[in-house]
């Protein structure tokens, strides 16, 4: 059972916003939670989908900030790295109380309460390549870059979806791709050289949550929704092979999303692992979905581009131009 908010956080009034109260959320709020604005995040919101299952997590508090006893913005807080670092997800503020502190409010609420678990720092994901407050000096004053990868986003629609199915029904996909456990990734994360020939900087950006390459963090890696593949060999010094994972949800527009998470700089096995999680994907979608693809930059972004036209999935300007951006994980001390 999930341990409610310490009496010192209990209605806690912000100093931001003086009629702003918050309390921890519960089931019997999520319709109001929800009903805060629509659109959230492009279309791709996962709260729908996950609400239920970040309520139960004991890892998650979920808090509601209240002006007269009306939900105005929310917002979650998620422990990982064995408590050392938190993360903030799924904030929203009501449409109609935009730009008057609340969300700021909000993630002071839940750094001055990480601060009370023991957190040291916050993590987040951020765009860095349209985003210009990320590339500002302002930000990198308080933030700090641990590591990017390069993240292509695009819709699959009812057409490249029914190409698609021709095309992979028609490969064969290699069986040396197995489902990984945990006691494999705890074994891929002892030896440096595997280390960091996977998880460079001792990150690990799975299902958008930058983990540490940490046994803590190994339970969190296998959530409700998330599967993670290899076939990685371990028995030369120098490791080869990918780590894979896929994720998928529910969302709005377009219906569904899947998420594939590249380890590794193998190339050779890119196009195996994408056609392998293609194949599911197609299996667990039931119509259109957002096909979403995070890479290390360089060679490995330049050989998925390649499998995509290969492919034949076109360059979607849904997300960004050219469906293509660099995604960063950064730090800020609390």
């Amino acid at each position: 059972m999930k341990v409610s908010l310490p009496l010192m956080f209990l209605k806690h009034r912000s100093k931001y916003a003086a009629d702003l109260l918050f309390r921890e959320a519960g089931p019997g709020d999520k319709q109001a939670v929800l009903s805060l604005r629509q659109n959230v995040y492009r279309g791709l919101d996962y709260l729908p989908d996950y609400y239920d299952y970040f309520i139960a997590d004991r890892n998650r508090k979920c808090i509601i900030g209240e002006m007269k006893n009306k939900p105005v913005v929310f917002g979650v807080m998620y422990a990982i790295d064995g408590g050392r670092s938190m993360i903030g997800q799924a904030g929203r503020v009501h449409e109609r109380f935009e730009r008057q502190g609340l969300f700021s409010a909000m993630n002071q609420f839940l750094n001055a309460y990480a601060r009370s678990l023991g957190c040291r720092a916050r993590v987040a994901m951020v765009e860095t390549t349209l985003n210009m407050y990320t590339r500002s000096e302002k930000f990198k004053q308080t933030h700090t870059e641990i590591t990017s990868k390069l993240h292509y986003a695009g819709v699959i629609t009812h057409t490249v979806r029914d190409s698609l199915q021709h095309i992979v029904s028609s490969c064969d996909v290699s069986a040396d791709i197995r489902t990984a456990s945990p006691a494999e990734i705890q074994h891929l994360m002892e030896a440096e050289h595997r280390r960091e020939y996977l998880f460079p900087n001792n990150s690990m950006l799975l299902d958008y949550i930058p983990y540490q390459s940490i046994p803590e963090n190994i339970p969190l890696l296998f959530n409700r929704n998330v599967q993670i593949f290899s076939n990685v060999c371990c028995e030369e010094s120098s490791p080869h092979g990918l780590l894979t994972a896929g994720s998928n949800f529910l969302c709005s527009h377009p219906p569904e999303s899947y998420t594939i998470d590249v380890f590794g700089t193998d190339s050779t096995q890119l196009e195996n692992h994408i056609l392998f999680h293609l194949h599911r994907a197609l299996q667990t979608t039931h119509g259109e979905f957002c096909l979403q693809i995070f890479v290390e930059k360089g060679y490995m972004a330049q050989e998925l581009c390649n499998i995509l036209v290969k492919l034949d999935i076109p360059k979607c300007n849904w997300y960004v131009e050219g469906g293509v951006a660099v995604k960063s994980i950064v730090e800020e001390r609390l």
